[in-house]
């Protein structure tokens, strides 16, 4: 009788997919869901896989929404993500995070959304409050204002624009995430819809106007304000008051043409601000009218894996 052969040694890739595999969750028959990578007031981000092309991405589960209202008001506030979900889809720019795919109809809302590898809040963390690369932060810079722009001209408005919300791909480029998360639980006396904060720690990028009159009364130099908190965060490490030195004064490596930016992007008065991400753009390229990496219009990508 013939020797029964010896068993075919496992395919390399195909033992990686399996032994990834345990402890993953079937999600709608389409994707496996794996261990948490991240957590915040609506939910929690999940590393992913889309089963029909092997893809890696990042799930949100939302269910913890509901903790804000009562069953009677969930109806409205799916209502308001799938809106804002669809319209974020719509922005194809490289720096938006894309959104791939949503179902808040299920008994556990998730959206799917490509694979980013990190935040702006964990890479100041690890700066120890004295701020990013001066280069990295100018292309961050960069790379979120043409975001927003895009974004803008769509229609678009994030309004809640903080470091947990800029994240980074595996080429270390910045996307903003989360657009019009602040517009889903928006107070609306009409339908029984209470006032509520979620996320208090994006409170000091909030223009005034977002707090005194609410997300449906601003409109895009809100996100200039918080854009302008942003930049002057990245090059100090800390969060400006009303009475702090300019980033040049904390920073000596900040260069000074950013001064005047920030504090005209950041006036309490809307109408003493920049109207837009290209009035704002305007003034960043007159500061720099000597450096190549910042051609006028050009949006610089970096294409080197990081570690």
């Amino acid at each position: 009788p013939a020797t029964p052969s010896a068993p075919a040694a496992p395919v390399p890739h195909a033992a990686a997919a399996a032994a990834a595999a345990k402890g993953a969750s079937d999600l709608d028959l389409r994707y496996q869901k794996f261990d948490p990578i991240g957590t915040g007031p609506l939910g929690t981000v999940f590393k992913g896989r889309y089963n029909a092309l092997g893809l890696d991405i990042c799930i949100k589960e939302l269910k913890d929404i509901f903790g804000y209202f009562s069953f009677l008001q969930r109806g409205e506030v799916l209502k308001r993500l799938k809106k804002e979900l669809c319209a974020q889809a719509q922005v194809r720019h490289p720096g938006v995070v894309q959104i791939l795919d949503q179902n808040v109809d299920s008994a556990r809302p998730y959206f799917v959304v490509e694979l980013m590898r990190g935040s702006l809040k964990e890479k100041l963390e690890a700066a120890g409050g004295k701020g990013i690369d001066v280069q990295h932060a100018l292309r961050t810079f960069l790379q979120l204002a043409y975001g927003l722009k895009a974004a803008h001209a769509a229609g678009l408005t994030h309004h809640n624009i903080k470091p947990e919300n800029v994240l980074f791909d595996a080429y270390g480029n910045a996307k903003l995430a989360d657009f019009g998360m602040s517009r889903v639980v928006e107070v609306d006396a009409t339908k029984g819809m209470p006032q509520v904060f979620v996320g208090t720690g994006g409170m000091v990028y909030m223009a005034p106007e977002l707090m005194n009159k609410g997300v449906q009364e601003a409109g895009p130099a809100a996100d200039v304000y918080a854009l302008g908190i942003l930049l002057y965060e990245m090059f100090t490490g800390q969060i400006p008051g009303r009475r702090s030195p300019l980033p040049s004064e904390v920073n000596p490596e900040a260069p000074s043409g950013l001064d005047q930016l920030f504090d005209k992007a950041t006036q309490d008065r809307r109408e003493q601000r920049y109207p837009d991400v290209d009035a704002m753009l305007a003034d960043f390229y007159k500061a720099f009218p000597e450096r190549e990496y910042l051609d006028r219009g050009a949006l610089i990508l970096s294409s080197d894996p990081q570690e």
